[in-house]
């Protein structure tokens, strides 16, 4: 049939190992990460929470060795082609925003369902973990650990439909995902015995024309 047609899909990037992420540089890149969260102890600390009321974020992107610029181009890269994609005018004049920190699940921690609202994408680089499922397993009812799932946001679709409502990613170092910032997203706990570690990278499309004043 040639009638049928494809509204609002939701587009992902999904490298399972991106060409850039040679163990070097995901040596390197962690190793930057973990300079900066020894610097910002409180960095992922809720502000309610904070022992000091001095700003504890950080910016991996600032930094100027090799290894955090070649991130931040693959960032780039990336995000030129996804809005594309997405229909954006002008794509390659899009001027993106982001933020970048290293986060860090030790054995037995997991990201409950969330999303990141407060910006329009998401970028998220796996540096280092124990492989505890291996890639394409269709374990079921089975703690797998370390997959990553995208829950559908169209949630009530046709009960005829053979639908899974999570998309698996089982990750490997160098895997690499970026996906619009509004879809629900979760982990499975940490089963390994080492840190599962990954920068994660908060993304705006920044507002070039801006006819508003503060209030």
């Amino acid at each position: 049939m040639n009638n049928i047609i494809s509204i609002w899909p939701t587009n992902f990037i999904f490298e399972q190992q991106a060409p850039e992420t040679t163990p070097e540089f995901l040596t390197t890149i962690q190793s930057i990460g973990e300079e900066y969260e020894a610097m910002h102890p409180e960095a992922h600390v809720p502000v309610a929470m904070r022992k000091s009321n001095v700003e504890t974020t950080y910016n991996l992107l600032n930094d100027e060795r090799p290894a955090a610029q070649l991130f931040k181009r693959m960032l780039k890269e990336r995000m030129t082609t996804l809005a594309t994609i997405e229909g954006f005018y002008n794509p390659d004049k899009v001027i993106f925003e982001a933020s970048t920190a290293l986060r860090v699940f030790k054995p037995g921690e997991y990201a409950k369902p969330h999303n990141h609202r407060s910006v329009d994408y998401v970028a998220v680089l796996w540096l280092s973990l124990d492989i505890t499922d291996p890639t394409n397993n269709n374990t079921h009812q089975e703690l797998a650990g370390n997959r990553l799932h995208m829950i559908d946001p169209i949630s009530n679709r046709s009960r005829l439909l053979n639908h899974r409502m999570c998309w698996p990613v089982s990750p490997i170092p160098g895997t690499f995902l970026i996906h619009p910032a509004s879809v629900y997203h979760t982990s499975e706990m940490n089963i390994g015995n080492v840190d599962t570690v990954a920068l994660v990278t908060n993304i705006k499309v920044s507002e070039t024309v801006r006819n508003y004043v503060t209030l």
